[in-house]
């Protein structure tokens, strides 16, 4: 019984930690997360800027980044953005490039 009293009481505190952490203070650039990921869809983003993995335009897994959504295939991904955005924005630019012909601004090649 008194193990099961212990397992209760640390899946608790994982509970509270995780829910601490979601709701931490944003850095630069960030908006403020709900639950860890933000609502909402980012233009004609078809892949994860992290991974290159197809991302779907109903996904809820997004960050919000200089006031530009981004989506993800997982929140592990948006964890390894959040240390270098720029390059991952860069890589998935050149991704996207190469699968319409065209610039992100809408451009030709």
């Amino acid at each position: 019984m008194l193990r099961n009293i212990g397992l209760v009481i640390m899946g608790l505190i994982f509970c509270i930690a995780m829910a601490v952490a979601a709701n931490a203070a944003p850095t630069a650039g960030e908006k403020p997360m709900m639950n860890g990921m933000h609502q909402g869809t980012a233009d004609d983003q078809t892949v994860c800027p992290v991974s290159g993995e197809p991302v779907s335009k109903d996904t809820n897994i997004t960050y919000t980044y200089k006031g530009k959504v981004y989506r993800f295939c997982c929140p592990a991904c948006i964890e390894a953005f959040k240390k270098d955005p720029e390059k991952y924005i860069k890589n998935m630019e050149k991704k996207e490039k190469g699968k319409t012909g065209k610039d992100p601004d809408g451009s030709e090649k």
